[in-house]
């Protein structure tokens, strides 16, 4: 398997190739990695998550802001999903590969990769986009010829894709003493959800029905939100996270990353790693996201300083230590 991760062009000055590489051995799979692809009118231009966030919409759909402009989701979403894509398409490659015995090349995009996690966004229905879409994108366009700022674009791109009022079951609420996440999608946790606070949501009918955006929800569901906020500033984190277990709802407290290294539920599963390093001491970071039950994972050590793993690749490789010395003596490694 080879990974290459240049921008398109690249490969073929180093004579490192899809098809250079496959001469030599047809059972090679060849994962090359670009920003926007090989083809198109940005194929040769070089591009980072940050770039790929903004062209892409995941910038603007977070809408986060730094100051008066927009700015980019941490961490770096477009990348590790990237990378995710890359290992799930060269797993599948191996499978083909051990089947058929043919090797292949697999390309994947920050791009790509960036718009398929907008799946629901990044869908044209004619029936229900096919007028209103291209108002709203001539009105964009607009918007940005008048320089109105990014929020002011925003609420421009609103009008034609509001949001329902009254959102209670899928939000961030703040407590006494912190925040808490709460995720009811479904009509049952919805009814969960409102026992477990003694709510009152008008929207459910007495058929067990739950309709949207009945009329007059406009006002009254901000008022229902308003109700909600003030609730859940009478409790604690705890107490709410606790309540929301005995019903069955899902709920979560908000943390910052630095507070999971001692969390009983990160510590608890193995997601926290301790090691060694030569250089850096003693460290604490993420362990195995994932286990297999008959080839348990486990950390096999930090990560290498720069050139640590040379000699030892080189000689998997076949090349001798007085092939290794000629090479370091001639500048070619290090």
């Amino acid at each position: 398997v080879v990974v290459i991760n240049y921008r398109p062009g690249v490969a073929e000055q180093l004579r490192i190739d899809y098809e250079t590489l496959s001469a030599l051995n047809p059972r090679l799979i060849y994962c090359e990695n670009t920003a926007f692809g090989r083809k198109g009118p940005l194929a040769r231009r070089g591009g980072y998550d940050i770039v790929v966030q903004a062209m892409t919409g995941l910038m603007a759909g977070e809408a986060k802001m730094s100051g008066d402009v927009p700015t980019y989701i941490y961490p770096a979403v477009a990348d590790y999903a990237t990378g995710i894509q890359m290992a799930n398409s060269i797993s599948a490659a191996l499978y083909v590969r051990e089947k058929t015995g043919k090797g292949q090349r697999i390309d994947s995009t920050l791009m790509g990769t960036a718009i398929a996690m907008q799946t629901s966004q990044f869908t044209f229905i004619d029936a229900w986009d096919g007028e209103t879409l291209p108002q709203m994108l001539q009105h964009v366009h607009q918007a940005r010829l008048d320089r109105q700022s990014f929020l002011e674009q925003v609420q421009v791109h609103n009008r034609f894709r509001p949001v329902v009022a009254g959102n209670i079951y899928y939000r961030v609420y703040q407590t006494s003493d912190g925040f808490i996440a709460i995720g009811a999608l479904s009509n049952a946790l919805r009814l969960k959800m409102l026992a477990a606070t003694g709510l009152k949501d008008s929207r459910f009918r007495p058929n067990g029905g739950f309709e949207v955006a009945p009329e007059g929800w406009d006002e009254e569901g901000p008022r229902l939100v308003a109700e909600a906020e003030a609730l859940f500033m009478t409790r604690s984190t705890e107490e709410w996270a606790q309540t929301f277990e005995d019903h069955g709802v899902p709920a979560g407290a908000l943390h910052f990353i630095e507070e999971l290294f001692e969390h009983p539920q990160t510590l608890e599963n193995g997601l926290v790693a301790e090691l060694d390093h030569e250089l850096l001491g003693h460290m604490r970071m993420v362990g195995p996201p994932f286990q297999m039950s008959e080839t348990p994972l486990a950390p096999q050590g930090p990560s290498p300083t720069l050139g640590g793993n040379t000699d030892s690749v080189l000689m998997h490789a076949g090349f001798t230590p007085e092939d290794i010395d000629h090479m370091r003596s001639k500048g070619v490694i290090r």
